[in-house]
């Protein structure tokens, strides 16, 4: 599986701009639009795009605004399956917005000085001749400042839900899908006790998870301490 980092080549670029017709006035759908507040006095306008191309497309227009209503950042997303928006305080005493510009991959935003990131891996685009393979859909994102991870909830396309682990002390720097750990793997190595496991909280000494039991359908609470994760997690570098 290749996963180098496409999201600044031409290709892709090319392949991104094909889709721009979507953002035209006749496809705005205003009435599912949103407004979503974040912390400290920041919050997401968001407008609405359909699109009947040559794909079925669902798209967005979003901005970042400030606690005094001013655009700080701009962004489209070209699929909204699944499409979320996280602000958090980072360790280091700045602001990080996390969201997608399409289903696949990531993009960091570091709120006070504009830098961005975006990765996108390569195998999701192949070049002609070679074969798409499926990457895990982030579809939200909870960090912990006491450990500098990043617990993601999402799915590969088409199965159950699930949440991974990353590393986030360096949010600027691309973290590709090897370094992306499957908490699947520890809560249910055999994969027949949950079907979605979703994401909880962050305690002081484990990250909490709810899997939705195979016998019962109940959701149940399952512990993963955080020792194990990062354990897990240095075996993986």
């Amino acid at each position: 599986m290749s996963t180098e980092n496409i999201a600044h080549e031409k290709r892709y670029r090319d392949w991104w701009a094909q889709y721009d017709a979507m953002f035209a006035p006749e496809n705005r759908s205003p009435q599912q639009d949103e407004q979503l507040p974040l912390m400290d006095g920041y919050s997401i306008r968001s407008k609405a795009y359909i699109y009947d191309g040559d794909l079925h497309l669902c798209g967005s227009e979003s901005e970042l605004l400030d606690n005094e209503g001013k655009v700080r950042y701009a962004w489209r997303n070209l699929d909204t399956d699944g499409e979320f928006c996280s602000l958090f305080r980072h360790r280091n005493g700045k602001h990080y917005l996390i969201f997608r510009t399409e289903l696949y991959g990531y993009s960091v935003l570091k709120v006070e000085s504009g830098q961005e990131m975006h990765y996108v891996p390569a195998c999701v685009h192949p070049e002609e001749g070679q074969k798409a393979e499926e990457v895990f859909i982030w579809t939200g994102a909870d960090y912990d400042s006491g450990t500098d991870l990043l617990a993601v909830t999402g799915c590969i396309w088409a199965c159950p839900y699930s949440t991974i682990v990353l590393d986030f002390s360096c949010p600027l720097q691309p973290q590709p899908p090897k370094h992306w750990l499957d908490l699947r793997h520890i809560v249910d190595p055999d994969d027949t006790r949950f079907d979605d496991i979703e994401f909880v909280r962050w305690e002081s000494d484990s990250l909490v998870l709810r899997g939705c039991d195979t016998e019962d359908g109940r959701w149940k609470e399952v512990r993963v301490p955080v020792e194990q994760l990062q354990i897990e997690l240095s075996q993986q570098c």
